[in-house]
């Protein structure tokens, strides 16, 4: 991946996932619950999210600045954005087509999409550990805690508050003896779709 990281001195903490996508083209208006159309919404600049993504497992917003993802969140199957419908980008056609590819198993192409993250030093550091960590493969966060001269509970933190799950794959860490956890969770959705990803890349 292409890593831009700027060390702040506050812990960001905002949970966000990321999941699979299909077909792309331009719409507005809100998500309606229909997971059989899956598509992107590109979105105006009044929408906190420059793309929206439908997927398996419900809507996520993609924000980028300029042709660098910084934030992928998911958002609730419920969600209405009131937004017009607006012409997509070159970077936003890269990103979404890159991601695309990531989904239908051509998981290198994911790597190239430009990152740039806001974090503190640690953390900057956890997620390029685990930019390393080869797709289909796991890490325990006793493992990068040794590498990276921390412990396994700051590790979990760092994980936590990666802002960009999937391009920064905070997925592909586990617990010594167990799944670990996705998003501050243990259980529930979030676990769901970090074992999901990790099939699907296994598989791939």
């Amino acid at each position: 991946m292409i890593f831009s990281g700027i060390p702040v001195q506050h812990e960001n903490g905002r949970p966000a996932l990321s999941v699979f996508l299909c077909m792309i083209f331009h719409s507005s208006g809100c998500y309606d619950g229909d997971r059989t159309n899956r598509n992107v919404q590109v979105l105006t600049v009044d929408s906190p999210y420059h793309i929206v993504i439908d997927s398996p497992v419900g809507p996520i917003g993609i924000r980028v600045d300029g042709d660098a993802v910084v934030a992928i969140d998911f958002l609730d199957d419920t969600a209405c954005i009131d937004t017009e419908s607006n012409d997509q980008t070159a970077p936003l056609r890269r990103i979404a087509a890159a991601l695309d590819d990531y989904f239908s198993g051509d998981l290198r192409r994911s790597e190239g999409i430009r990152l740039k993250l806001n974090g503190t030093a640690h953390q900057l550091k956890v997620w390029q550990a685990l930019g390393r960590i080869p797709a289909g493969q796991t890490r325990t966060y006793g493992d990068l805690a040794r590498e990276l001269g921390s412990s396994p509970r700051a590790v979990g933190n760092a994980c936590r508050s990666n802002p960009v799950p999937i391009l920064i794959p905070c997925h592909r860490v586990v617990a010594a003896n167990g799944a670990g956890g996705f998003m501050g969770a243990t259980g529930g959705r979030p676990l769901s779709i970090k074992q999901w990803l990790l099939r699907h890349e296994q598989g791939a």
